[in-house]
């Protein structure tokens, strides 16, 4: 897959960069899905389906995926080099992206659902306090979402749906000490937390939580 990396260092503290790149995943096959009654899951009960829950018709397969992406960004050191800032913004544009699905019955599958955008800031910084502590700190924020969904009857996946599995907003930060013990042996000791935000989960949808309709029925195996 081919990819463009250009990069500028006005100073020796500083380094700017821009990366233009495009990648793909393959396509794969499902799991066979029971097409009979009563195969429901038991965990799910009657009141959770409306309507007929019985799918006619399985996707046996899924089709690649691929992306193109961009990113702009600077690393950048200062006070001696004991403090660093390192900040991009990207933009991706996604190609039949392919996501899970989870039938009303509990049996997953997998399927391109259209066209997707992802893009969004970077920061990491860190902190030498000490010639012993370090502070780092990172954060990001993600803006995925459907820009042009395929057209599959039922699916419940319209423009502006967010992508599946991505969180909207992230964040670490980390406080290490390091020290040395004698001369053959180092202490390092070292504190983090990370915090993840929103998410739609594969077996949650909006509108309809763990329910498809496929060729015009609500779906389930049973």
């Amino acid at each position: 897959m081919p990819k463009v990396n250009l990069s500028y260092e006005p100073t020796s503290d500083l380094t700017v960069y821009s990366t233009l790149s495009k990648g793909s995943r393959p396509g794969g096959v499902n799991l066979p899905i029971p097409l009979v009654p009563s195969a429901r899951a038991p965990f799910i009960s009657a009141a959770r389906e409306t309507g007929p829950s019985y799918l006619t018709s399985q996707p046996s397969y899924y089709a690649p995926d691929n992306i193109w992406s961009i990113e702009v960004g600077e690393k950048a050191r200062f006070a001696d080099r004991r403090f660093s800032v390192n900040a991009d913004v990207y933009y991706v544009k996604w190609h039949n992206i392919q996501q899970l699905v989870v039938l009303s019955c509990g049996y997953p599958y997998n399927t391109n659902v259209g066209d997707a955008k992802t893009y969004g800031p970077e920061l990491e910084m860190a902190a030498k306090v000490t010639d012993a502590l370090t502070v780092d700190l990172s954060a990001a924020y993600t803006q995925a979402y459907i820009s042009a969904p395929k057209d599959t009857p039922g699916l419940p996946i319209t423009s502006g749906t967010r992508v599946t599995s991505i969180p909207k907003y992230t964040g670490n930060l980390a406080v290490s000490y390091e020290s040395t013990l004698g001369q053959d042996y180092k202490m390092t000791f070292r504190v983090s937390e990370s915090y993840v935000g929103p998410v739609y989960d594969t077996a949650f949808f909006p509108g309809n939580p763990g329910i498809v309709r496929l060729d015009g029925l609500q779906n389930g195996c049973g």
